[in-house]
């Protein structure tokens, strides 16, 4: 064999090497073999593995998509049923409530519509009857009508003094004085004591009169300190017309801005001031009439009694003068002169009665008219008392109608509830399927 040119045969040793490196060589691409072999296995297992995977993302999609969305449809549904149930009753509780009031505001109305027609009906009742009675009425059955009603009426003041504690007796022979203080007209009311601190005020407020601007008033209380054993402190505030308290005054402003109540009108002259130590005096009077509760005796000093026994003069004072200038007068006060004592202070102040020779002849016809005019009284005392009475029911059905408007008020506020309920349960469903989307998403990255 002949070689190329250049090339020389190959030497006895280098023939053996290279049999020895075709033999490795061989081994290489034998083992080049094997590995592509598993390369094509593990890219087939690959391959399976990947169209598991879609599988398995396509059915945890489905079940993201379509299952969960029907389970928190239906649990959406479940919470809305129950809350529209939870505002049905609610709804249905308020209907009855308002429905209550109502009726409650309509009887109300009735009761005073009937009250009005009887005292119409009462006052022509009586007033046919005098017209009847003025002519078969002979003079000594007059006299002994009034003596009767003179009589009654001094009765009637007896036990209302009566009831005053140790130390109405230290007035005296001038206990009469104290019908010119009219404690049958005081407006009382109970008293919520529970916003008020710093001492133990008495569940009890008495009416002083009406504040000029608005439809306020300003009402009295007590205020007795811890652990004192003193009188109990007299204080004012101001209510609204529903009974509400607002802001205490003091009582130099009440009596100088509110309009008093006609149980008070005396204590102040035509063209004066109320004096602060009589008022003062007054007010603790009425309270103790009203038989509050003291957790020990009220005490009731000398110093106390002076000052009412001025204030009833005082009283007396501005009665007859509103009397001369032709002001009616306050009821009980003709009464309270015949009630004095023979050995009174104010003895020496009446007129000497005329003797019987100095008395002139009283016709039958002034006889009639002093009866007319006591029934008048009479009818004027009744009017004074049930127009108290109107309107205390007017400032009761003042509060039924706030009552109403609350409970209006909490119905809708109890709808904007339930809107806002449903809102937010959308959203929590919202919330939590994008959550449970986050979580399958990350369980996912962690198996891959």
């Amino acid at each position: 064999m002949t070689l190329p040119l250049g090339i020389s045969r190959p030497h006895a040793s280098m023939a053996h090497i290279s049999k020895d490196e075709v033999g490795h060589y061989q081994g290489l691409r034998e083992k080049l073999i094997d590995i592509r072999e598993d390369r094509q296995r593990v890219g087939a297992l690959a391959k399976e593995n990947e169209e598991k995977y879609d599988k398995l993302r396509e059915e945890k999609a489905y079940s993201i998509d379509v299952t969960m969305k029907e389970c928190h449809k239906l649990e959406r549904q479940r919470v809305m049923a129950e809350l529209g149930k939870k505002h049905l009753a609610e709804k249905d509780a308020k209907k009855a409530e308002y429905r209550a009031l109502v009726a409650e505001f309509k009887g109300h109305g009735e009761t005073i519509n009937k009250e009005l027609e009887d005292i119409i009906q009462n006052e022509a009742n009586v007033e046919r009857e005098m017209k009847h009675s003025s002519k078969n009425l002979s003079l000594d059955d007059i006299l002994a009508h009034m003596d009767k009603e003179a009589d009654r009426k001094r009765m009637r003041k007896r036990r209302k003094t009566e009831g005053i504690p140790a130390g109405d007796r230290r007035i005296g022979d001038d206990i009469g004085l104290l019908s010119y203080l009219p404690d049958e007209i005081v407006r009382a009311a109970p008293f919520n004591n529970k916003a008020e601190s710093g001492g133990h005020p008495l569940p009890l407020r008495v009416l002083f009169g009406k504040l000029e601007k608005g439809s306020r008033n300003v009402w009295a209380w007590l205020h007795n300190k811890p652990g004192s054993n003193r009188s109990p402190e007299v204080r004012l505030k101001v209510f609204s017309r529903t009974g509400q308290p607002e802001e205490p005054i003091a009582l130099q402003d009440a009596m100088e801005k509110a309009t008093p109540m006609p149980a008070f009108t005396y204590l102040k002259p035509q063209d004066g001031r109320f004096d602060r130590t009589h008022l003062s005096s007054v007010l603790r009077y009425y309270f103790i009439l009203q038989k509050v509760e003291l957790p020990y005796q009220w005490p009731i000093s000398d110093v106390f009694v002076a000052e009412l026994r001025v204030a009833c003069k005082v009283a007396e004072a501005n009665a007859k003068e509103r009397k001369g200038a032709g002001t009616k007068e306050p009821e009980g006060s003709r009464d309270c002169r015949r009630g004095l004592a023979p050995g009174s202070t104010l003895a020496g102040t009446q007129s000497p009665m005329p003797s019987p020779e100095e008395t002139p002849a009283t016709s039958p016809e002034a006889f009639i008219e002093a009866y007319k005019l006591n029934i008048t009284e009479n009818e004027r005392e009744s009017q004074t008392f049930l127009g108290v009475q109107l309107e205390e029911l007017e400032e009761e059905e003042d509060t039924l109608k706030n009552a109403l408007k609350q409970a209006k008020e909490e119905r809708k506020r109890l709808r904007t509830s339930v809107s806002e309920r449903d809102l937010v349960l959308l959203q929590l469903g919202q919330d939590l399927a994008h959550t449970v989307s986050k979580r399958l998403l990350f369980d996912d990255s962690g198996e891959e």
